[in-house]
């Protein structure tokens, strides 16, 4: 059941992160390891990986400080040996992941660009090619169910506002978020059947000739 028709082997999963906003430390060695320009706020990462499905099959918080990069994050866990994929397996993500071990990622839109002398950086536009623009499109289809789930996630208030609590009752209550909101899009998606192995997307489907017997 896990595939689509634009991924039809080898890619298994999506991933992503997202942000959960804590309160700034007193001390200053830990507030700026926390925060994060990008977010605007201190806080700690949560690494999510879905199937085609639609369904969680993965997450890990803390994964890493705010300011932590998905590339580091990833290989990291890839590294130590908690994410184990198997020599043909790839997954799907955004730009941030671009480089990692088995990961196909969307190319972001500066990648094309040249060093430019006067503000010592890579400020001179030039746009992606076709070939980079068309992956990136196949990648962003599919891309968009670890978005939904994230949305999901992301939408309960405990990640609209700055965690103030003690850290081990924010790591259970984000471990028991993400095993609830699985058990929601299993349950009560419009599209979920046992025939399409409870999808909510209508694009899923399966068993595909090659894996049938024989």
């Amino acid at each position: 059941m896990n595939h689509t028709p634009i991924w039809p082997y080898y890619v298994t999963h999506i991933k992503d992160t997202f942000c959960v906003p804590v309160a700034d430390s007193h001390i200053r060695i830990f507030s700026s390891l926390l925060y994060s320009t990008k977010y605007h706020t201190a806080g700690l990462k949560c690494e999510v990986t879905c199937d085609f499905r639609g369904h969680i099959a993965d997450s890990k918080f803390p994964a890493g400080t705010a300011q932590a990069p998905d590339y580091t994050i990833h290989n990291e866990r890839v590294q130590n040996g908690e994410i184990v994929l198997l020599p043909w397996e790839y997954g799907l993500a955004d730009g941030a992941y671009r480089g990692c071990t088995q990961l196909i990622a969307k190319y972001p839109i500066d990648f094309n660009n040249l060093y430019n002398p006067a503000t010592r950086s890579h400020s001179v536009y030039v746009p992606l090619t076709y070939e980079q623009e068309l992956l990136t499109a196949m990648v962003s289809h599919d891309r968009q169910r670890i978005e939904h789930i994230v949305g999901f996630v992301t939408y309960h208030d405990l990640f609209q506002k700055k965690y103030r609590g003690e850290y081990s009752q924010l790591r259970d209550a984000v471990h028991l978020t993400m095993n609830m909101t699985n058990v929601k899009i299993r349950m009560f998606a419009v599209n979920a059947t046992d025939a399409n192995g409870r999808s909510r997307y209508s694009d899923t489907i399966g068993p595909w000739q090659h894996d049938l017997p024989g």
